[in-house]
């Protein structure tokens, strides 16, 4: 069968023990074979929590670190690219407040983003108040060929923008 291709196949159970021979029932069944695809995969940090993650909205040097596990193609040979998005806890991320392509232009698992890019992207989503905490969940969405899935879960973050005033 050819990636992708449908097929519509008969089965049933025979019993045979020798002397007696019993047929069962007759079923139809369809078959796709897997093309484009890929594989369930877990976020593995930052791990939701109710502690804030306090950062300095001017340092390009320090970053945010997110990691998650690697989703394998359906297609032998096939790439899986990733993008990290962001929503408000009441969001949908088919709408996303914000999302980065990860590492290696978007074919690793990770992302490091500084916290001046992380500022830049809360504020340009709408939460410039660099005094509150930015409360958000963030997943990890897997594409191969025309097929995309999100990790099997979610994770919660709290963001503070560090203000130093002198």
């Amino acid at each position: 069968m050819a990636d992708g291709a449908k097929v519509e196949l008969i089965w049933r159970i025979v019993a045979d023990n020798g002397t007696v021979k019993v047929n069962g029932d007759t079923f139809n069944v369809s078959v796709t074979r897997f093309g484009d695809g890929v594989s369930n995969f877990i976020l593995y940090g930052p791990v939701s929590s109710a502690d804030v993650i306090t950062i300095n909205p001017i340092l390009t040097a320090s970053t945010l670190h997110f990691k998650w596990q690697k989703s394998f193609a359906g297609k032998a040979g096939a790439n899986t690219s990733y993008k990290v998005k962001f929503i408000k806890p009441d969001g949908t991320f088919s709408d996303p407040l914000f999302q980065f392509i990860s590492d290696n232009s978007g074919l690793d698992s990770n992302l490091n983003v500084t916290y001046k890019d992380f500022d830049a992207a809360l504020t340009a989503a709408g939460l410039a108040d660099q005094s509150a905490i930015a409360t958000l969940k963030w997943t990890v969405e897997a594409t191969s060929g025309t097929f995309s899935k999100f990790s099997d879960y979610t994770n919660d973050l709290s963001i503070l923008r560090d203000v130093n005033l002198y």
